[in-house]
């Protein structure tokens, strides 16, 4: 039979524009198939795509990521319908259901040159979310931060991303992401220019940061520049990268070691068995307790990426975003 081992999709969409989910399928007979994959709109029983694997080997599994775009509005009731193909038909198929809405993604912004993907919602609260890329120590040291989708979004996309951004919109925030890579070092200004211009021309009340990873090394720095105490309400920081390896000069990339400086509140997302991070936001959670801000420490399982899995205390990446985010303590 044809198994289907990974499905995601993000739950909102904006009508005419690209909509995309992460699939892996997987080969269980024991003889070289092809497989065929078919998107319905259950209502209309329009197809909306179709996508074939040629001769998988038995056992073997591959990886997809599947991109359409949605005309109708509203909800919508979606069929994913799979098997193995044979002359055009599908042999054994199986059918996986789900429905997606209509969202408010848009990406119109654009602010002092720099481009911004951004998700509307209801009230007067947003997040800026800075996503993992890299560091580098040659020439001027700075922190890139890809965006979340890239023009080789194929090989970097993912949908528990997505999916994080979107419910963080329906659960009443502003969001907004970088649209291109952005480079970040201890003299940068744009973020703080953006923070800003969200609070002070746009009319935001609050403004709340997440950064995972190399975002998240932007992010731990951002929070102990002065003016964070008065424009920044609260961050998370996510397998953020604190202390980087003997070389890198600027002091983004030891922010743990000037935690003491933190000016808001914050929350630390420390995966056990990350060995690019675990260790090093401990010491930055032991250092930005002589702050006198408001700190906790959430020790996750696994590996780096903390989208797909939980913390040791079976909570997921929302839950604690939105409990920081909505907490009065600072």
């Amino acid at each position: 039979m044809i198994e289907i081992l990974k499905l995601n999709y993000p739950y909102a969409y904006k009508p005419r524009q690209r909509w995309s989910m992460e699939l892996q399928i997987r080969n269980g007979y024991d003889e070289t198939v092809d497989i065929g994959l078919f998107l319905l709109n259950r209502e209309t029983e329009q197809q909306m795509g179709s996508l074939t694997f040629k001769e998988v080997a038995p056992g073997e599994s591959k990886p997809s990521i599947w991109t359409s775009i949605i005309e109708w509005e509203g909800e919508v009731p979606l069929a994913l319908i799979y098997g193995k193909l044979e002359n055009d038909d599908l042999v054994d198929a199986k059918e996986v259901d789900f429905t997606v809405r209509e969202g408010s993604f848009t990406t119109g912004l654009v602010y002092e040159g720099l481009p911004w993907w951004a998700w509307a919602s209801s009230g007067y609260e947003c997040v800026i979310a800075l996503f993992g890329g890299g560091g580098t120590a040659e020439n001027h040291p700075y922190v890139w931060i890809n965006p979340l989708y890239r023009d080789d979004w194929q090989k970097a996309y993912s949908a528990e991303k997505e999916r994080f951004i979107t419910n963080l919109q329906h659960s009443g925030f502003h969001i907004f992401s970088n649209q291109r890579t952005f480079l970040y070092n201890s003299t940068s200004s744009w973020l703080e220019s953006f923070i800003r211009h969200l609070k002070e021309d746009l009319g935001f009340e609050k403004v709340h940061l997440f950064g995972f990873s190399a975002g998240g090394t932007a992010v731990a720095y951002e929070v102990q520049k002065p003016y964070a105490s008065e424009l920044i309400d609260s961050a998370v920081i996510a397998s953020a990268i604190v202390d980087w390896p003997p070389g890198y000069t600027d002091p983004v990339f030891y922010s743990s070691k000037t935690a003491q400086n933190l000016q808001t509140r914050l929350y630390i997302i420390a995966p056990v068995e990350d060995e690019l991070s675990y260790e090093w936001l401990l010491e930055y959670y032991r250092n930005a307790e002589q702050s006198g801000k408001y700190i906790k420490l959430v020790e996750w399982t696994n590996g780096h990426d903390v989208f797909k899995n939980p913390s040791l205390d079976g909570r997921h990446l929302l839950e604690v975003a939105l409990e920081c985010y909505r907490s009065e303590s600072q």
